[in-house]
């Protein structure tokens, strides 16, 4: 994908023309997706234990030990892909300790009710020496868990926009699950293309060059939670359904991120029903959470996503974007955003000139908000206007302060 917020930019010639909007009120239907990991019924020829510890495997599984080196010197690649292959239902391929050389991507394809665990996130590490071929890649599975791992990239240097780039690739697939998984110094940590009813779970992002979590394709039922993301190239978390790719029911739940340095904390694109709840955004080159259909990349419209009760501190650092974006930015130019809830959000020191900014920028376009009970704080003068609404914005408003005192 390439790199949307360059967008964003364009907002700044029309933020100059935003102007108070009549209030109507609108109403938000948040949607909760429930998804479930695969139910396992055989018995396990190995002593592990049910729980879901880093290194265990949970009863059912046969447990098949990874015949590689995972010394860093020994090519690692096919001996894994072989033992990817050979793998059956309940069964569960555990990976060793140590750094597993690969040259290319490997491929979990056509798969049921399997497991691919490692000792660990920082324990058990795929070195992918390619950049351009690093992917852990999972095709046509369904009840599939991937688990306590890392793909690294040690020779990545740039943003490369192929599927190939990724640490952890997942298309085509329903219920999976992937747990303390971390992707490193690759294009994106992990990317669900065509998803459906998966969930990615304490996983970490660290020095990626595109989006960190990456939601895309026909996906739906999605939940991201207890996931970490440092120093993302773009955004760190990410809801993207392009035009004529509906994308529904994506979730991101008691998330962090730290340092998204060209983009957001949090973006939806092209989203139906979706979620950004509780989570923590610390300084974000854009907005820190961003709801956007802008026609340089057109998206879907969007109906129904709720932020509440999130943290953002210190948001939209990049010099260009202080009075384009505000810390929450609800903007579009191409397609409607409606129903759009930003609830008990609490916004500290952002950089931006603006709290939340809403605008529709166009007669054919709308956006329909609802703002209630955010908390503002502002201790080093930057913002100075909490609410920046434009035209053909309908945005209502109630209990929300700023240093203490309602606006």
């Amino acid at each position: 994908m390439a790199r949307k917020l360059k967008a964003c930019a364009l907002i700044v010639s029309a933020t100059a023309t935003l102007a108070a909007a009549t209030t109507t009120t609108t109403t938000s239907t948040a949607t909760t997706t429930s998804t479930t990991a695969p139910t396992t019924t055989t018995t396990t020829t190995s002593d592990v234990t049910s729980s879901t510890s880093p290194g265990s495997i949970p009863s059912g599984y046969t447990v098949i030990a990874a015949p590689l080196r995972c010394d860093g010197l020994t090519d690692d690649t096919a001996a894994l892909q072989n033992a990817l292959n050979a793998l059956g239902a309940y069964q569960a391929l555990q990976l060793p300790a140590g750094t597993c050389k690969t040259t290319k991507s490997v491929s979990l394809y056509g798969k049921t009710n399997v497991i691919v665990a490692g000792a660990g996130m920082d324990q058990t590490i795929l070195s992918a020496q390619t950049p351009t071929s690093s992917a852990f890649v999972v095709e046509q599975g369904n009840g599939v868990i991937v688990q306590d791992f890392q793909v690294y990239s040690p020779n990545a240097t740039t943003r490369i926009d192929d599927g190939g780039g990724r640490a952890f690739s997942v298309n085509n697939s329903n219920n999976v699950t992937l747990q303390r998984v971390k992707g490193r110094k690759t294009n994106n940590a992990v990317a669900f293309f065509n998803v459906t009813n998966s969930k990615i779970l304490s996983s970490q992002a660290l020095d990626t060059f595109a989006d960190s979590f990456h939601i895309t394709g026909k996906s739906s039922g999605i939940v991201v939670q207890f996931s970490k993301a440092v120093n993302s190239g773009d955004d760190s978390f990410s809801s993207i359904g392009y035009a004529g790719t509906p994308i529904s029911d994506v979730q991101f739940l008691d998330n962090e991120s730290d340092d998204a340095k060209w983009a957001s904390c949090f973006s939806f694109e092209g989203t139906t029903n979706g979620k950004a709840l509780r989570n923590k955004c610390y300084r974000s080159g854009a907005a820190g959470i961003r709801i956007q259909s802008w026609n340089t990349y057109p998206t879907n419209p969007q109906d129904n996503i709720e932020l509440s009760d999130n943290y953002l501190e210190g948001v939209v650092t990049r010099t260009d974007l202080v009075d384009a974006h505000g810390a929450i930015t609800i903007v579009t130019n191409y397609n409607y955003l409606h129903s759009i809830t930003a609830a008990r959000n609490t916004i500290k020191d952002p950089k931006a000139h603006n709290g939340i900014l809403a605008s529709g920028l166009n007669a054919t376009v709308n956006v329909t908000a609802n703002a209630t009970d955010n908390v503002m704080l502002n201790t080093v003068g930057a913002l100075k206007t909490p609410f920046a609404v434009g035209a053909y914005t309908a945005v209502t408003k109630s209990g929300n302060t700023l240093n203490g005192v309602g606006i």
